[in-house]
């Protein structure tokens, strides 16, 4: 990979991951508000009232990482406090943050290490606008390309980034490597394409969970996986 350009060099062409990938892929939006801040140096019991506030739950001391929260305190919270038809709609904004958080720092924009997600991610959900998303599309290719030229440099074996997306972008390209249904594998979702008949209409990705949930396997053109 040429991390002045984020291109990736295979042997008949040269190819990158695009904010029409993210889109494509992930359906994620790539317009609207941008995702930008800077780093607060804030105290650990700050950090504490601030997630009380928006996350409804008062995190303990060593669950923090200077801004970042460990994913496990989130999960934890989540799994012994459930909002119901009966919860005040705070409750639930509180709830639908917890987990958007444990997305974020999971699956979107996961750090080297998998068990932290940075809080200031939170301060973009304080409020939930509808009418003007978060452009967490380009959130996410930026912070993929800074993870994949991290990772390239000397000494570093540890990798974060959306690795999920990346996978299927690759699966995309080199279709020798992409998992394909087995010959009693069911019928795949039926293929929707835009009116110009070019591209399909996002989540791409979905298609792949229904291959890759078949009961005796995905395969490739090379043989069983």
């Amino acid at each position: 990979m040429a991390p002045e350009t984020h291109t990736f060099h295979f042997s008949v062409r040269e190819a990158t991951v695009t904010l029409q990938d993210i889109s494509i892929i992930w359906a994620l939006p790539i317009e609207g508000n941008l995702i930008t801040g800077v780093d607060i140096k804030w105290t650990t019991q700050q950090w504490q009232n601030y997630c009380h506030q928006w996350l409804g739950f008062r995190p303990n001391e060593n669950a923090f990482k200077h801004s970042r929260i460990k994913l496990s305190a989130l999960l934890d919270w989540l799994l012994n406090n459930t909002c119901d038809d009966e919860s005040p709609f705070n409750d639930v904004l509180q709830e639908a943050r917890v987990c958007v958080m444990c997305i974020i720092g999971g699956i979107l924009c996961p750090d080297a290490t998998g068990n932290t997600v940075s809080l200031l991610h939170l301060r973009h959900m304080e409020i939930i606008d509808e009418e003007r998303p978060s452009n967490w599309g380009t959130t996410v290719l930026v912070y993929l390309y800074r993870e994949l030229c991290m990772a390239s440099q000397r000494g570093k074996t540890n990798i974060g980034g959306a690795m999920q997306l990346l996978q299927i972008w690759a699966w995309s390209r080199i279709i020798t490597l992409a998992p394909i249904p087995s010959n009693n594998a069911a019928d795949l979702m039926p293929t929707v394409i835009d009116v110009e008949n070019i591209l399909p209409i996002p989540p791409y990705a979905a298609r792949f969970l229904i291959i890759l949930a078949q009961p005796d396997g995905p395969a490739n053109e090379d043989g069983p996986a």
